[in-house]
């Protein structure tokens, strides 16, 4: 029992959020004697690299929910590989939240949120899971799998007509990675 409440907590968003100090802990200002209890106050960090994680984190669990750790990193190598492309800033890499999203009964639904990690509070592994593949991707312990690419679709779905020639993808996971056809 001990083991499965530690493996809860260690796969709770805001366990991970602390570790890598996204959230800043600070006793609240002092109360009311009749409402003197310890408490605390967690407040978001407005660090633009810790907003970059989540955002990448929260792109990885949407796109590539059930892949392995490979193709889960392979995803948010697209991503840096899009950012070193003359130093994109972030509404450039993401299209204005036109990119990186899947298709669900016709209409386009974006992997990006206003809040991310949100909608995962009740896949809280599968949120732990893409923080620490995120984790790895920027701090160098994963390997750019695709070899440079920009862009990706699931396999058996539908191809871009600007893709390049299927001999030129890389397939990792359930995901075909390449550059633009020049």
């Amino acid at each position: 029992m001990k083991r499965l409440i530690l493996a809860l907590v260690l796969c709770h968003p805001l366990h991970w959020a602390l570790v890598a100090g996204a959230i800043q802990v600070w006793p609240e200002p002092p109360l009311p004697a009749t409402m003197a209890k310890t408490t605390t106050l967690a407040v978001l960090a407005p660090d633009p690299e810790v907003l970059w994680l989540e955002m990448d984190a929260d792109l990885l669990a949407d796109v590539a929910l059930g892949e392995d750790s490979e193709a889960l990193a392979a995803v948010m190598w697209t991503v840096l590989n899009r950012r070193r492309f003359d130093g994109q800033l972030l509404e450039t890499v993401i299209q204005h939240r036109q990119s990186y999203g899947s298709m669900r009964g016709g209409r386009f639904w974006a992997s990006w949120r206003a809040v991310p990690g949100l909608r995962w509070s009740t896949r809280p592994c599968a949120w732990a899971r893409a923080v620490e593949t995120a984790y790895g991707v920027l701090l160098g312990f994963s390997p750019d799998p695709t070899r440079g690419a920009k862009f990706f679709h699931r396999s058996g779905t539908w191809a871009p007509p600007w893709a390049p020639h299927a001999s030129e993808w890389v397939l990792v996971g359930s995901h075909h990675f390449y550059k633009a056809a020049a």
